[in-house]
This record gives structure tokens, C-alpha cells and sequence, in this order.
């Protein structure tokens, strides 16, 4: 199997490709998902869950835009494939409903390591940049006939170095 390159950047108009804005929220394949283009194969998506495979030339040509830096605008203006509007969009809303897209906002500041933590709510169906965005607080409570001796403070270090303070 022969991979192929694709520029998945839509051109600004001017034929040079352009970034999407980006406070502009865009959609994306899940981030629990690997997506992979093979021209003239299809496009692939790979999670601990298996392989999905979506075939057509169609497909192929709007999987490789879903990476979240184009907004839905760019790519309807965009016609890749040689889709109309109407056809990009309905083929978007089959990719929702299939839960295999969603709108991803990006943040104005990168959030290093924290892409691991959305794809684990990405994967568990949850908005992901909701759940990262909200400040977590445990409270932790020693139980037991030891716990009078119990030091908490490893499990308290372990919490506040997870976020969870």
C-alpha cells in the first residue's frame, strides 16, 4: 500500500494556503482518533477501539482538512473534493452524528501535555475542551481502623501533580 502526501491546507484564494483563525472553532476528527488518507483507498481512522474505514474519493479529500485548523466557513468556501457547500456540509453532519467529528476550539494559549487528556474525554464522548477547562478539587478522606496513622500527604503530592487540587 503506496501512502500519498496531502496538503491538507485550503487555499486562501490567492492559490497560497492560509491558517484558519484561530479563535475560530473548526471541526476535527476526534482526538482519540489517528486519521489516515490513502489516495485512491480511503480514509482511515485508528483508536485502541480498531480501525474505521471510509472509502471514497470524497472522503478522502474532506478527512484530511479535519485536523481543527480549518474552520466550517474555509472549508465550504473550500469545495474540496469538488464538493458544493451542500455536500460538504451534509457529509460534516453524517461524520457528527457518527460521533467521529466535533467542533474543536483552540485555545489562545497551547496547553502542552494536555493533549492526552483530551483525547481521554474525546474518547469517553465528553466535550473535551469543556472537561479540560473546568478546575477539578478533590477532597481527600483517610477511612479505616488505621486511619488516625495514615499520612496522606504521598496521595495529596500525586493529586495536586494530576491537577487536582
Amino acid at each position: 500500500m503506496r501512502n500519498a502526501a496531502v496538503d491538507a491546507r485550503v487555499p486562501a484564494g490567492d492559490g497560497e494556503p492560509a491558517p484558519a483563525p484561530a479563535a475560530t472553532p473548526a471541526p476535527a476528527f476526534r482526538r482519540h482518533l489517528r486519521a489516515e488518507v490513502r489516495a485512491g483507498k480511503g480514509a482511515y481512522l485508528f483508536s485502541e477501539q480498531g480501525v474505521i474505514a471510509m472509502r471514497g474519493a470524497k472522503i478522502e479529500s474532506l478527512a484530511a482538512l479535519l485536523d481543527g485548523t480549518h474552520d466550517l466557513e474555509r472549508l465550504l468556501r473550500g469545495r474540496p473534493g469538488g464538493m458544493a457547500p451542500e455536500e460538504v456540509a451534509a457529509l460534516l453532519t453524517q461524520l457528527v452524528d457518527a460521533g467521529l467529528v466535533t467542533l474543536r476550539s483552540t485555545p489562545a494559549e497551547p496547553r502542552p501535555g494536555d493533549e492526552g487528556v483530551l483525547a481521554y474525554w474525546d474518547a469517553c464522548g465528553v466535550d473535551a475542551d469543556l472537561a479540560a477547562a473546568r478546575q477539578g478539587t478533590v477532597r481527600l478522606t483517610a477511612v479505616g481502623d488505621d486511619a488516625d496513622g495514615v499520612d496522606p500527604g504521598a496521595v495529596e503530592r500525586a493529586l495536586a501533580g494530576a491537577g487536582l487540587g
